[in-house]
């Protein structure tokens, strides 16, 4: 709440902040978007919430995520990163296969070091995920730069990847099932 008094001068409730926080993943660019919003609009006090997302303009985040975020990745990390937007979470060896590309951890590793709205799960660089807010914007950029064939092509490469690996059957199911 301080920080959006401080930073915005807009008073907000401590429910504000939480779905804020939930939503944004406590990402800093991510929480100042929603304020720089909340600033646009007449009643900060009144900021709503629609569904299970706090009042931000879709139209506006793929904006930002295409101005500020997409267009200073390396045109050789593009493609592969609307294929890897696909999954629910980023194993380096799965991502290798899927790509072609035996580079992609290093590049994932250095995504996630500079905070470009992917992390990585666990300490030994093995797992990564992408922010649900980038995610939604390379899924979306995914169907008309890839075709909805492609992505099928990626779920069932995917699947077939998890069912050589150990224990695969949960990730092999829901990447096999139709999507």
């Amino acid at each position: 709440a301080d920080f959006f008094h401080q930073v915005h001068q807009l008073p907000v409730s401590h429910q504000t902040i939480s779905e804020v926080t939930r939503m944004t993943e406590g990402w800093v660019m991510g929480v100042l978007l929603c304020g720089l919003q909340m600033e646009q609009r007449s009643d900060a006090a009144a900021f709503p919430l629609y569904g299970d997302k706090v009042g931000v303009d879709h139209e506006e985040l793929l904006e930002f995520f295409r101005r500020q975020i997409f267009i200073f990745l390396s045109l050789r990390l593009r493609r592969p990163l609307l294929m890897l937007s696909l999954l629910d979470n980023i194993p380096v060896a799965l991502a290798e296969d899927l790509t072609g590309s035996p580079d992609i951890g290093a590049d994932l590793y250095e995504l996630a070091r500079r905070n470009v709205f992917i992390r990585q799960l666990g300490n030994d660089n093995a797992i990564f995920c992408l922010h649900h807010l980038l995610r939604q914007f390379l899924q979306d950029k995914a169907l008309t730069e890839l075709g909805a064939e492609f992505i099928r092509s990626v779920y069932q490469r995917a699947g077939r990847s998890y069912l050589r690996r150990e224990n695969p059957v949960r990730h092999a199911l829901s990447n096999l099932i139709a999507r």
